[in-house]
């Protein structure tokens, strides 16, 4: 299946098969939804702190920590000018991130990781799917656990405590100052 898909997108820029992913995903849901078909889903992961990732939550996630984690899960890894920051989504069994190239620093970082939550958190269910109304409250969620994903990533539970810790004590030696 996969020469297939490397035949029908030989010759294609990345925006005309990401164009393709999208009209075959659209033609995909139309098929489902003609069908009566709904998919039984569980996420592979239910927590946001429990990433298989080496290091995940202890320390700072890097770019490279990105790049390594897509190796070993065989993500395909696309960078390119994007009308968007990120997309995670399955074509032909091949999970793929895709980055828009013009982020740089902490907000490629962020959008890497946000795009990684989803890949980890929401695989197998197509958003589409499902009801309006079901989808925008979905979505919301998906949304809500794919940042936390970002912001762990950014700053794990011992960075954040240090941080806490030394603002805390900071008020309250201001505290304690302004009673004496």
């Amino acid at each position: 299946m996969e020469k297939r898909a490397d035949q029908k997108t030989k010759g294609l820029t990345d925006v005309q098969k990401a164009a393709l992913v999208k009209r075959q995903l659209k033609a995909q849901d139309h098929k489902f939804r003609s069908q009566g078909k709904t998919i039984e889903w569980s996420p592979r992961i239910t927590s946001p702190y429990d990433l298989p990732i080496p290091g995940w939550n202890e320390r700072r996630m890097t770019l490279r920590d990105f790049r390594l984690t897509c190796e070993r899960e065989k993500i395909v890894l696309l960078q390119l000018p994007l009308p968007y920051r990120g997309l995670c989504l399955t074509c032909h069994d091949v999970p793929t991130i895709w980055i828009d190239s013009t982020l740089r620093g902490v907000e490629r970082l962020q959008v890497a990781f946000h795009e990684l939550g989803h890949y980890f958190m929401h695989k197998g269910l197509p958003l589409m799917l499902m009801s309006e109304k079901e989808t925008d409250a979905v979505r919301d969620w998906y949304e809500v656990q794919a940042d936390a994903v970002s912001i762990i990533a950014l700053s794990p539970r011992p960075q954040l405590s240090k941080a806490m810790r030394k603002h805390a004590n900071r008020v309250r030696k201001t505290q304690t100052n302004r009673s004496e």
